[in-house]
């Protein structure tokens, strides 16, 4: 079935007169019609205009996916890098010899807060053993134990 026979694709018209009209040419559209009209240099700068445009936008989309490509590449290497460092972390946390986490586990303090303390020992990479197991036990202080001593002056007398 056409659109000139009273069809409209797979389904047929019950009334041909509610049918699809038949299509025509449109008149007017034509590129002479249109430089005839609104004059040939209007007509050709808005092509130009037009091609410009286009370019634009081609080079904007392209400039897009770059950007994506690049954030994706830049997420896939953090993800990368992040999972290794925690393996390397998850290594030297398991080694007694380097790391204070076992210790603190096997005084009964949990996983996370071990790792908290064990958190304050990076930057003291010179330090024994000993000496980072002290610092991480600082971590577990009580406030109000610290919040004393540090409230107190030496020359005051309760």
């Amino acid at each position: 079935m056409s659109r000139t026979n009273g069809g409209a694709g797979w389904w047929k018209s019950p009334s041909p007169d509610l049918a699809r009209a038949p299509v025509e040419a449109t008149t007017g559209a034509t590129r002479h019609e249109a430089e005839c009209v609104f004059g040939a240099g209007f007509m050709a700068s808005k092509r130009e205009a037009a091609r410009l445009a286009a370019a634009e936008a081609r080079a904007r989309a392209a400039e897009t996916h770059a950007r994506a490509a690049e954030d994706r590449a830049r997420a896939a290497r953090e993800k990368r890098e992040k999972s290794a460092a925690e393996a390397r972390a998850a290594t030297a946390e398991k080694d007694p010899e380097r790391s204070v986490v076992p210790w603190l586990r096997r005084l009964g303090y949990k996983v996370h807060e071990a790792r908290e303390a064990a958190a304050l020992c990076e930057n003291l990479p010179d330090a024994t053993l000993e000496e980072k197991i002290k610092v991480a036990l600082g971590y577990f202080r009580p406030m109000s134990v610290a919040q004393g001593r540090a409230g107190t002056s030496a020359g005051s007398g309760a």
